[in-house]
This record gives C-alpha cells, sequence and structure tokens, in this order.
C-alpha cells in the first residue's frame, strides 16, 4: 500500500508548476503506438476547456519494412486535460488536404478549412469541412451498440453561397482561392480567413475574407490602409474588435515583428503599427511556422524558422510575451526543449502553455507533448482547483467520472473528462 510520502511524491511529479523548463508528459515513446498520435509538422491545433485537437500533419516515415515513405495524416486527435490522455476520433469523410490546414473549435463543433496534400500544392482546398462532436453518426444498418460495433463521429461540408455583391452591383465569387498555411479565427458571427500559399509557398496572399454564419456567404473583403504583404504560416490573433498579423512569410523570406499589422473589424481598416521592443533582448527574430498561445491580450510566440542572408533557414527555441493592449514584448526565460518549427501552441484554463509536434533541427518529427506554466497568466480560482483535484485523482489512480462525483465536483467541470 502507498505510503502519503510516496503519494505526495506521485502528486509532485504530476504537477507541472515550473515556469522555466517545459515537462514532457508522455516521455516513453514506441515508433507504432496506437493510443498517441505519431510525429508531425504542418499540422493544425486548437483548444477548447476540455481539449486539445490535433489535425492533419506530415510525416517522413519509416515503414516497418524500411521504405521511407513521406505522407499526410488524415486525423483528428484530442488530449484530454483533466485525464492528461490522447485518443483518436474515430471518423468517416475525413479532410484528405490535411497539411497546413486551418482549424477551429466552437461548441463542440471543429471546423477545418483549406490545406493541400502530398507533394505541397498540388492539391489544395477552400472548403470547409466541420465535425460535430456532440452527435455521433448512426451504427450501419443491422448494426446495433450491442455487437460492439463502434459508431462513428461523420465530417460535413458545410454549405455555403460563394456569390456576393461588389461596390459596383456586380456578382462576384468571394470564396478564398484553394492554398494552404492560411490562419482561421471566429469573431462574433463570422469567420475569418486571411493569407496563405496559393501554389508552391513562394506564391502567398493577403487577401481578407469573410463567412457570415447567418447567411452562409462568403465576402471578400477590401480594407482600406496599408495592406500587409502576402505571407503563409503567420499568425493571427484577437483583441479589442482587432485582428493582429504576426510574422509568416514566404520561400527564404520571413516578416519581422517589429512592426505587425491590426485590422480593424469595425471599420475595414489595416493599419502598421509598431510594437515595443525588450528593454534588454529588444526584437524577436523575423519567423514563420512558429508556436502561438493567447490569453486575453497576452500573446506568446515559441521557436519558429528564421532566415538570412548566410544561411537557408534556422530553426528557433526561443519564447517571448506580446501584450496586445501595451504592444510590449518581453523575452521570457523559458525554452523549448529543442529548436521547432511548424509544431502548435495553445494556453489551458489552468494557464499552462502546450506545445505538440514540429520539426527538429535533424528534420526529425517530434512526437512529444510539452508543458509549462505561464508567469503572466492568472486563472480564474475553480480552474486552479480543479486541476489540483486532477493531479490528485490521477496520482491516485480514481481519475472517473463517478469518483469525481462522490467528491462534490460541479458537473460543468467533470463533464470536461473523456477517459478514453
Amino acid at each position: 500500500m502507498a505510503t502519503r510520502k510516496d503519494f505526495a511524491a506521485v502528486v509532485e511529479r504530476n504537477s507541472c508548476s515550473s515556469t522555466a523548463k517545459f515537462r514532457n508528459i508522455q516521455p516513453r515513446y514506441k515508433p507504432y503506438d496506437t493510443k498517441r498520435p505519431k510525429g508531425r509538422s504542418g499540422h493544425c491545433m486548437c483548444a477548447d476547456d476540455s481539449d486539445i485537437y490535433v489535425f492533419g500533419g506530415y510525416s517522413p516515415m519509416d515503414d516497418r519494412n524500411g521504405v521511407r515513405q513521406s505522407r499526410v495524416l488524415p486525423e483528428l486527435w484530442r488530449f484530454n486535460f483533466a485525464s492528461q490522455k490522447w485518443s483518436k476520433v474515430a471518423s468517416d469523410n475525413t479532410p484528405c488536404t490535411c497539411a497546413s490546414a486551418s482549424i477551429l473549435v466552437h461548441n463542440k463543433k471543429v471546423f477545418v478549412f483549406g490545406g493541400t496534400g502530398y507533394p505541397f500544392g498540388q492539391i489544395m482546398s477552400n472548403t470547409i469541412k466541420t465535425l460535430n462532436l456532440a452527435h455521433r453518426s448512426l451504427p450501419a444498418a443491422g448494426e446495433g451498440h450491442s455487437t460492439g460495433v463502434k459508431t462513428k463521429y461523420l465530417w460535413q461540408l458545410l454549405e455555403t453561397s460563394p456569390m456576393s455583391y461588389s461596390g459596383g452591383g456586380e456578382v462576384e465569387d468571394s470564396t478564398p482561392p484553394p492554398a494552404y498555411g492560411q490562419s482561421l479565427l471566429l469573431h462574433r458571427d463570422a469567420i475569418y480567413v486571411f493569407g496563405g500559399a496559393i501554389g508552391y509557398y513562394s506564391e502567398a496572399v493577403s487577401d481578407l475574407h469573410k463567412l457570415n454564419l447567418h447567411t452562409m456567404s462568403w465576402e471578400k473583403l477590401r480594407p482600406t490602409g496599408k495592406v500587409p504583404s502576402g505571407r503563409y504560416k503567420q499568425e493571427v490573433v484577437q483583441y479589442d474588435d482587432k485582428l493582429f498579423v504576426l510574422g509568416g512569410g514566404r520561400l527564404h523570406y520571413a516578416e519581422s515583428l517589429d512592426k505587425i499589422y491590426a485590422y480593424d473589424l469595425i471599420n475595414n481598416h489595416w493599419t502598421e503599427v509598431v510594437t515595443l521592443p525588450d528593454p534588454m533582448n529588444g526584437y524577436p527574430r523575423p519567423r514563420c511556422s512558429f508556436g502561438c498561445a493567447q490569453e486575453g491580450y497576452n500573446v506568446y510566440i515559441s521557436g519558429g524558422r528564421y532566415y538570412s542572408t548566410d544561411i537557408e533557414h534556422k530553426s528557433l527555441s526561443d519564447v517571448w510575451h506580446l501584450r496586445l493592449d501595451t504592444l510590449q514584448w518581453k523575452k521570457l526565460r523559458m525554452r523549448l526543449p529543442e529548436s521547432l518549427y511548424f509544431h502548435n501552441a495553445i494556453v489551458s484554463p489552468s494557464g499552462h502553455m502546450y506545445v505538440f509536434g514540429g520539426v527538429h533541427r535533424d528534420g526529425y518529427r517530434a512526437p512529444y507533448l510539452y508543458k509549462i506554466r505561464l508567469p503572466n497568466s492568472m486563472p480564474k480560482l475553480s480552474e486552479i482547483c480543479w486541476e489540483k483535484v486532477c493531479v490528485m485523482s490521477r496520482a491516485a489512480k480514481v481519475m472517473t467520472p463517478g469518483h469525481l462525483t462522490e467528491m462534490g465536483v460541479p458537473w460543468n467541470l467533470s463533464d470536461r473528462l473523456h477517459v478514453p
């Protein structure tokens, strides 16, 4: 029987309180493990209050017979914050253009837009597919739940209207062009799409499109002001009725971060804004394909790919904080465990940043999920308590909905638990 001292040690190992060093949640990895996603790059990732969602990606993998195969990964995984476990979402009609696609989740419905297959840039998408995780498709005819056959989720094409009226009263097709590496963002009753590569990634656009979720019609916006240059693998964040475009790039080029672009959602206007440097470390290096996580007006960027005149590109491991209300940069003392690009990052309700996937210096695709507590985050008291309950329940190996109910955990928190 475990002693109180042993239990305390397990709780300590399962906690993540460091603001300086990332913790690898599952350091032991088997190449053909089917219970967690394999290493990948070019995937897309988002999160809600209960799960991280990882869709697609690319893997230059070695097959079991030693034959090297490069392929995209048409699959959706989710990682549950409460159980700290991965599960693969069984689904039909999965989008095949799943490299450098864009993703968001709202009310347990996942939206995936754009993307490309392999070889990159030959097959691209400009449609949105949705997966409603609150509902499953029915079993096939003659199959019941008693047969042991699992029902699956179903990806569905979001039916939209491509037509809108131009300023001259003429009807035009306002659907975004097929591309990959775009940014997707939900604001109020509309989805916004910015940028992307429309062929090989030297051909990038700065188009901004809006999908009205009431009329389901696309509109190509024609903002005033100084429009950003065309780019792909940038990040777009939203604060105070503005969209902010960070970084991105084209072939052998990355955009700087001393000046960024802000789009006014109310006045349909672009502005180039000057950010404030870290007093000790200046500005972050220009970069694309980096991780970006947002919590309110706090934005955290990590790693990415940097270009200079003497090298083709360099991968980065630094982490920076940008306050959107003051546009002040600060270099954080934390660093990624290794230099990474084509990875993703999110902030959890408990104030942790999670980083998954990416390309290492030697081209190896990282299969690891890293976690660190953010120094500027102040989670709600309920989130801090819920995090502690989850840590102790996992350590005692009693992480079940029934146990949480017996402990008096409110249903709005216990419902976040998904057991694979």
